[in-house]
């Protein structure tokens, strides 16, 4: 069994997210999971582990206007995937 060393539940949480990386480039992407501590999130790209990134995402359902929330984060892990890299962010408080 694994164990799990999350301090707050994971929801599934798929809406687009923009990821802004070091040096200003924005990477479109979309977030898997959210945590009151962080997301989990697919991107095109592989960031750096450690990375401190932008995130901002739009909590709007389709159809209606834009309502984005930002917040900072770190890049705690990236793994591949067949659609890119599937990335942790934890948010920093």
């Amino acid at each position: 069994m694994i164990s799990e060393r999350r301090r707050n539940r994971r929801i599934d949480f798929e809406r687009p997210v923009s990821v802004t990386i070091p040096g200003g480039q924005r990477l479109s992407c979309k977030s898997v999971d959210f945590s009151m501590e962080g997301m989990g999130l697919l991107v095109d790209r592989e960031p750096g582990l450690g990375d401190e990134v932008q995130v901002v995402v739009n909590l709007a359902p389709r159809g209606k206007p834009v309502r984005t929330v930002a917040a900072r984060g770190r890049v705690t892990h990236c793994e591949p995937r067949v659609e890119g890299y599937g990335i942790g962010v934890h948010f920093l408080h």
